[in-house]
């Protein structure tokens, strides 16, 4: 059983009220954003996998021999373009760095800081397990951008921090206006 983490951004509005930031929409990249799933083809009529028979591929629901397109991706549901997370991985030494967290001999950042006072009720009613009975989360904090950009290490805990969730952060607002919430379960 393993550790893994619970992430929400939040965003600092012109009135300085704070926002969920939705999950970026990106390129897909399961499907090169073509929209297409090229592992299998499906019939063009109705949709479905073809019946292979010994005189040509089949439609299911008509007795003819029909065109084939591919299947539309998975991921992206045919449409280029997907949500992802701000952060995927379960990356202990990133833990250990951020939260104290599977640490075994990393520098931490904060040890159980906690989600900030003016934290939204959406972040808040989706993190706050406790009172569903659930007492398996852990370890809640946060930092804004700004706090996170003063450490310039971070590629050595977590390359995807590095490289995707950062520069996805830095589009969102100012430093001190983006904050990146988390917490964890075992």
């Amino acid at each position: 059983m393993g550790a893994d983490i619970h992430v929400s951004v939040e965003v600092r509005d012109k009135n300085g009220i704070w926002k969920v930031a939705k999950n970026p929409l990106v390129a897909c990249d399961m499907c090169e954003s073509t929209g297409e799933d090229r592992r299998y083809q499906i019939c063009k009529f109705c949709e479905q996998k073809p019946n292979e028979h010994a005189d040509g591929i089949k439609c299911l629901y008509m007795d003819t021999s029909i065109e084939l397109i591919y299947a539309p991706c998975y991921w992206c549901k045919g449409k280029k373009k997907r949500r992802i997370e701000f952060y995927e991985g379960r990356n202990y030494n990133f833990f250990a760095r951020l939260a104290n967290v599977r640490n075994h001999g990393v520098e931490a950042l904060s040890d159980d800081r906690g989600f900030p006072p003016d934290v939204t009720p959406a972040v808040e009613k989706m993190w706050d397990w406790n009172n569903g009975g659930n007492t398996d989360l852990h370890s809640h904090g946060y930092f804004t951008l700004a706090e996170l950009d003063q450490h310039k290490d971070w590629k050595s805990y977590d390359g995807f921090f590095e490289i995707t969730t950062l520069p996805l952060l830095r589009k969102l607002g100012a430093p001190e206006d983006v904050r990146f919430l988390f917490c964890f379960d075992n």
